[in-house]
């Protein structure tokens, strides 16, 4: 199956990731800091981008069968907006590309 996660750079994201390559899935991974997977796989391809970039998530969920988003962000008092525009992102990248 072909999987695109969103938030793989720790956490629960991770072990998603490592699940899925582990189980035989080609795995495509959205990360605003490619650097932070710092793993090797020939089913892993990490594309930089930003959930908060509609053409980034676009190219990203192009030829997927199956979306995990598992993005999060460190305690803060400051309007948050990146799951919402985020979120938005997805679901339209998602609806264009079936």
């Amino acid at each position: 199956m072909h999987i695109l996660i969103i938030g793989a750079t720790r956490g629960i994201g991770r072990q998603l990731l490592e699940q899925a390559l582990e189980q035989g899935h080609s795995v495509t991974v959205l990360a605003r800091h490619p650097q932070k997977i710092d793993l090797s796989h020939p089913n892993l391809t990490v594309v930089e981008g930003d959930i908060r970039d509609p053409q980034a998530v676009g190219r990203a969920v192009a030829g997927q069968e199956a979306v995990l988003c598992t993005i999060g962000i460190k305690p803060t008092r400051k309007p948050v907006t990146v799951f919402s525009r985020g979120t938005k992102n997805l679901l339209q990248a998602m609806q264009t590309n079936g």
